[in-house]
């Protein structure tokens, strides 16, 4: 459920709250995008007491604080870089974590291929290093839990090709796998002519080394019975009736070589399960065409989407308040 106030596009907020249960709005040409709005439920405004209410308002009051002192520490930060000082003798006296990697790449590896920034949003902090170089004074990163990383690049390392000696063991069991898995699914592939052809599922599985093969319940594009993996199963519903295919396992070291020996229609829809499904549809469409849209403004120009914001504005958000 979500309350009014949480739609923070008006035009979509007051065409959903003016809605009856269970019906379909017609097109509402809302800030960002051109929606369908269904109501599916409607819960009276309820009026809270201040004992229901007070531990979400301290909460709220304590976050307000906290976001106050954020801000004020990011103006003495950034007051402290105008004035020329480092970041290390800025987090000494401001009592700010101070970390020194002495060397990453791009994939967040120290010199011995350990992790070198130990934070949630390394990748964040690693983007801006590596679009960045030696001397340029770099935007503040937003982290996901509200807070804010800075960086200097002091030194970059040029690319180089490691020496084989250090690569070896690497190379080494890259090959072995990649030869395996040629193997296997060059096997996988003759299992599937010889199932085509009509040879039991039974003497393939002998052939191949396997004890024993199986059969599975009934399943549909959303279940995976045991012995299927999830690339097996949409494999499998590409397939004709009598026809075998094979896809990796779930721990992608194996392949799954299967037949498909009964394909049962699925029934008519319901006029209620057609509504339902017409709805999620539409829903599904604008949802991409949003998507692609967001993207799209996204490479152009480089923005940054606040996740929380872009819910709200979708309504997407959702609250535990009754509708207002």
């Amino acid at each position: 459920l979500v309350s009014k106030d949480r739609l923070i596009d008006p035009k979509i907020a007051d065409a959903a709250f003016s809605l009856a249960k269970d019906t379909i709005s017609d097109p509402v040409e809302g800030r960002f995008a051109t929606v369908l709005l269904r109501v599916s439920d409607i819960q009276p405004a309820v009026n809270r007491t201040f004992a229901d209410v007070k531990d979400q308002v301290k909460d709220k009051v304590a976050t307000t604080k906290a976001e106050t002192q954020l801000q004020a520490q990011l103006d003495q930060v950034e007051d402290l870089r105008s004035a020329g000082k480092s970041l290390k003798d800025i987090g000494n006296e401001l009592k700010l974590e101070f970390f020194e990697i002495p060397q990453v790449d791009r994939t967040n590896k120290d010199a011995v291929g350990k992790p070198a920034i130990m934070i949630q949003d390394s990748q964040g902090v690693l983007n801006s290093a590596f679009s960045s170089g030696v001397g340029i004074e770099n935007d503040v990163v937003e982290l996901s839990n509200g807070g804010y990383a800075w960086l200097d690049v002091i030194d970059i390392t040029a690319q180089k090709q490691k020496p084989f000696d250090e690569v070896k063991a690497e190379a080494k069991q890259l090959t072995i796998a990649k030869e395996r898995s040629r193997l296997v699914t060059e096997l996988a592939n003759k299992l599937i002519e010889r199932a085509d052809k009509g040879e039991a599922m039974s003497v393939l599985a002998t052939a191949a080394g396997a004890a024993k093969a199986e059969t599975t319940p009934p399943f549909n594009r959303t279940t995976t019975p045991q012995g299927m993996s999830r690339d097996s199963v949409t494999r499998a519903f590409t397939l004709a009736k009598g026809k075998a295919g094979s896809a990796p396992d779930s721990n992608d070291k194996n392949r799954i070589v299967f037949k498909v020996t009964e394909i049962t229609p699925a029934p008519a829809l319901s006029e209620a399960q057609r509504t339902t499904l017409t709805s999620d549809l539409k829903n599904a469409i604008s949802d991409e065409n949003l998507s692609e849209y967001v993207l799209g403004l996204q490479a152009r120009l480089g923005t940054h989407i606040f996740e929380e914001e872009f819910k709200k504005a979708t309504g997407r958000a959702t609250d535990e308040q009754s509708p207002q």
